[in-house]
């Protein structure tokens, strides 16, 4: 396994000091930045050879914030079968979002023409 120059530079340095307790061998983060880069050189830059492929994953953040604030706000949901609920009725409303649809249209919408309109293939979403 050949190493790339930024793990050579933190395998140089002074080991951290230990604590008593935990995990025996620390690294700096950028030791373990080095180590994730260079194990998944493959997926690090994907954007940039595949336009489709975001930049971060700030988009797939955003749509579990407002799950994780009804979670916090609520305690957490009454039943299994409410949270099913609520997580398909995100889902629909998110993907017309980012589809650019009418959420209210969207909502009024039987369950076939619904499914049909969401088969087409989406433009690429705005990161």
């Amino acid at each position: 396994m050949r190493e790339c120059k930024g793990l050579r530079y933190h395998n140089q340095l002074d080991p951290l000091p230990q604590k008593s307790r935990g995990r025996t061998h620390r690294r700096r983060p950028g030791h373990n930045l080095a180590l994730r880069f260079y194990h998944h050189r493959d997926d690090t830059l994907r954007c940039l050879h595949h336009p489709l492929v975001p930049a971060t994953n700030n988009l797939a953040e955003r749509d579990r914030r407002p799950l994780k604030i009804k979670q916090k706000i609520s305690g957490s949901f009454r039943t299994k079968a409410g949270a099913r609920e609520f997580a398909v009725l995100r889902s629909v409303l998110e993907t017309a979002r980012k589809r650019r649809l009418n959420a209210l249209d969207i909502l009024g919408t039987n369950l076939d023409e619904l499914m049909e309109r969401f088969a087409v293939k989406a433009p690429a979403p705005d990161t």
